[in-house]
């Protein structure tokens, strides 16, 4: 998990809530790992997953992502590339957005919530 380049938490849990800051293809080093979206995609993922996982959440507590997408083009390649992150076919609510500028070039950048169930 890359350290956050900027002044800010990777995760912050609240009560049994996970938010997890928006993750871009930052290698181990913090430097971007830039290319196309099919490159770029499968680390930012990679990284939000090991942000959970470091917080002690796990994907099927993903309650909510929102994707920045460079180019909203992108979105058909981005959706290949998201559905086998979630193998259980229980998808997350979520919102894709193409923004003007990601953090330092970055072609998608993705952001979680995650909720711990609760016993019943």
């Amino acid at each position: 998990m890359p350290p956050p380049g900027a002044p800010y938490s990777a995760a912050v849990v609240a009560n049994e809530t996970c938010y997890v800051s928006g993750q871009i293809a930052l290698d181990a080093a913090g430097q971007l790992s830039s290319g196309s979206i099919e490159h770029e995609a499968p680390i930012a993922l990679r990284n939000l997953f090991a942000v959970l996982t470091s917080a002690g959440f796990a994907s099927t507590d993903v309650v909510s992502v929102t994707v920045l997408l460079a180019d909203i083009a992108d979105f058909a390649a981005f959706n290949l590339i998201y559905e086998p992150f979630w193998p259980s076919g229980k998808f997350p609510a979520r919102i894709a957005y193409q923004a003007a500028g990601l953090p330092l070039g970055a072609r998608v950048e993705v952001q979680a919530v995650a909720v711990r169930p609760t016993p019943r």
